[in-house]
């Protein structure tokens, strides 16, 4: 019996990794199918879904531990919030997206001038034009084209104007 103890628990731990394997796999195929029908839905215009979406997508993502994703996606919905004109709401769930955002990581720098460039169109709709400039600026800091870098700098010098 003691030698079959041996042979046990490698079958035990082959059965429990085969287990969590095929569990993940699931999830990994419903996180994807829920991302990509939220963007079907964004590219329908139709804001509410895409959103409800999004977050289910954002919630299968932290199961994963995949931050980054998890950021994307509240990016993604603190966007239709301030489009819909939750500029509060939106600024609440862009600084929960920054809380899963590294901004060491390379990876996350485009993600990283995103969210602040978005934070300041936020703080220009809030009337907050001070505000919004610090963000602005300190997105570009983060951009990696130029493309980004102009687009924020006319934000900035229309938070100017506006001021």
């Amino acid at each position: 019996m003691s030698a079959l103890k041996p042979f046990l628990f490698i079958l035990f731990a082959i059965c429990f990794c085969s287990c969590s394997k095929t569990e993940l796999i699931h999830v990994n195929n419903k996180e994807n199918e829920l991302h990509v029908k939220a963007f079907d839905f964004l590219d329908k215009q139709d804001l509410e879904n895409a959103f409800r979406y999004f977050a289910k997508a954002k919630d299968v993502y932290r199961v994963q531990g995949n931050r980054l994703m998890v950021a994307k996606c509240l990016i993604r919905m603190a966007i239709i919030s301030t489009d819909k004109g939750d500029h509060y709401g939106g600024q609440e769930t862009l600084i929960e997206a920054f809380s899963y955002l590294n901004k060491s990581d390379t990876a996350h720098a485009v993600y990283i001038a995103s969210c602040l460039h978005t934070m300041g169109l936020t703080a220009m709709h809030l009337k907050n034009f001070d505000q919004a400039i610090r963000y602005l600026e300190e997105s570009i800091t983060y951009a990696k084209n130029n493309s980004s870098i102009i687009v924020t700098k006319n934000s900035i010098a229309n938070a100017y104007r506006d001021k």
